[in-house]
């Protein structure tokens, strides 16, 4: 099979337009081709130049990370749980201004990872689904302070009631803002009888609208729902993403970059106290042995943390309430509560010992026999 010509991309965006087959930027280099003549996007080849940066880190070590925020709404007060208020942003964006904090699109927070060079103070704003009040009520806001964030759209809502339409979308991706995938439908996939073909079905779909409509294929995913697992990130892994975006909370690291965790700016986490507290956490690596899967059945959460922090500093909490954690050996274990939600969060907190800082990591468990 002949492969593409080489190209060169030289914007900030990870898009590719109808004359780039391939993209090169830092470390990564990303072949596409057309294959069968169907205006679908193929993934065939996915290349590190050098040494993966999760490699080159020793245990023990705390590992650069840049926090990453979740926005919905801006403005309106008819959601409450996925709306942050006006002023709180724009007391959230003047914090950010005033304490020299590096606003950077997710893709520039990769290309920071992956060559190493994250700098103090840098952050991440990301919005989801393309509701009209990011473009009526946030736009301009972030014009005034010259930020740029990366906002993910569902395309088959693109133009309906509350959501940005087409022209909206053009306009602020020429201001600079970075668009990315949030699938087509916004399904479940993971409550699909195929997961991977649903996925890759859907988010094809929307690929080719973002082409036909903007001119280019996002390079960047957000998970619908924030749901994932093995399957879906490896998927997406295929089909040429460079990054996505889980419902999880936590700090990006060099290991997350599939499932990338975001702190929530809507409803009752929507405040700047609670925004500059999280703006100062730092990553915090554990291995969970239990439960083995996001979707899996499981009865207690086991996990070992990999960082070197103060032992009795570590904290678990489920669903925001702390748990009483049990001691074996190098892992710690507590039971899961029944609940009748789908989704459940598992966060661990520790400090660390070289920095003194706590570290946040979560792990995400979901319910599929649960409904939303």
């Amino acid at each position: 099979m002949e492969l593409p010509q080489l190209n060169k991309f030289s914007g900030f965006r990870k898009c590719f337009s109808k004359t780039n087959d391939l993209l090169v930027t830092g470390k990564r280099l990303r072949y596409f081709i057309r294959y069968e003549g169907m205006n679908k996007l193929l993934s065939i080849l996915l290349i590190f130049v050098s040494s993966c940066v999760n490699s080159q880190q020793k245990t023990g070590e705390p590992v650069e990370g840049i926090p990453v925020f979740a926005y919905h709404r801006f403005g309106d007060d008819r959601f409450p749980s996925t709306n942050i208020d006006m002023k709180v942003f724009k007391d959230q964006l003047n914090y950010l201004k005033e304490n020299n904090y590096k606003v950077l699109t997710l893709d520039e927070a990769i290309e920071a990872i992956e060559n190493e060079n994250v700098k103090p103070k840098s952050v991440v704003l990301t919005v989801d689904d393309g509701y009209k009040s990011f473009y009526e009520n946030a736009f301009p806001l972030l014009q005034e302070y010259g930020y740029k964030v990366t906002i993910f759209v569902n395309t088959s809502y693109v133009g309906g009631n509350d959501f940005m339409d087409w022209d909206e979308l053009r306009e602020i991706s020429k201001a600079g803002m970075e668009i990315g995938n949030h699938s087509h439908e916004h399904p479940h996939f993971l409550n699909k009888q195929n997961p991977a073909k649903s996925f890759r079905e859907d988010v094809l779909k929307a690929q080719s609208l973002f082409e036909k409509h903007l001119g280019y294929f996002p390079g960047a995913f957000s998970y619908p729902y924030g749901e994932y697992d093995r399957t879906l990130i490896e998927e997406a892994r295929e089909m040429g993403f460079y990054a996505a975006t889980a419902q999880r909370s936590g700090v990006m690291s060099p290991e997350s970059t599939f499932a990338i965790p975001r702190f929530p700016m809507g409803g009752p986490f929507a405040t700047i106290d609670g925004f500059k507290r999280k703006l100062k956490f730092l990553p915090l690596r554990i291995r969970v042995h239990s439960p083995q899967s996001t979707t899996a059945i499981a009865e207690e959460f086991v996990f070992s943390v990999q960082d070197e922090v103060f032992e009795g500093s570590v904290q678990c909490f489920i669903d925001g309430e702390k748990r009483k954690l049990t001691r074996n050996g190098n892992n710690f274990e507590t039971a899961i509560p029944e609940s009748s939600q789908r989704r459940q969060l598992l966060t661990v907190t520790a400090r660390h010992k070289k920095s003194n800082l706590y570290g946040w990591s979560s792990f995400l468990l979901i319910n599929t026999n649960n409904r939303e």
